[in-house]
């Protein structure tokens, strides 16, 4: 699809970054397979092993850097500091929201979501993710 619209160029370098910041923590390389509607990615733990399906089926990229930032109370200024990332429209709709919506972040004002005090936890799922992917067996 990306060659047929001429953004193969966008789609291979977002590849080349993915497996580049996998490598350069000393991560396995995830395995990336071309399925009908778009591709697949597959991550694994430290030894080389498939990940528990049922934790990281829903953990795109952009999730996988950021929970590891969140083991404690942190805001969003941080958070995009910590990641590299400037874009705060982007930071949103690829790493937060998706986190909130999978129940790996939760808010510490959620009824107020743009509140100047929001800060953002690891659920008990976002927490089980990041023991999966740290741990080396």
């Amino acid at each position: 699809m990306f060659k047929e619209v001429g953004l193969v160029e966008k789609y291979g370098s977002g590849i080349r970054r993915i497996v580049q910041g996998f490598k350069e923590y000393g991560s396995p390389v995830p395995k990336f397979q071309e399925i009908s509607d778009g591709f697949m990615v597959t991550m694994f733990n430290g030894n080389g092993s498939k990940a528990t399906a049922e934790v990281t089926a829903e953990v795109t990229a952009e999730v996988a850097r950021l929970l590891p930032f969140c083991s404690e109370l942190i805001d969003k200024r941080q958070l995009m500091t910590d990641l590299g990332l400037k874009h705060e429209e982007h930071f949103r709709r690829a790493y937060l929201k998706p986190a909130l919506d999978a129940g790996y972040l939760e808010m510490t004002v959620p009824n107020k979501p743009t509140s100047r005090l929001q800060k953002y936890r690891l659920t008990a799922l976002g927490e089980q993710w990041v023991a999966t992917a740290d741990d080396p067996s």
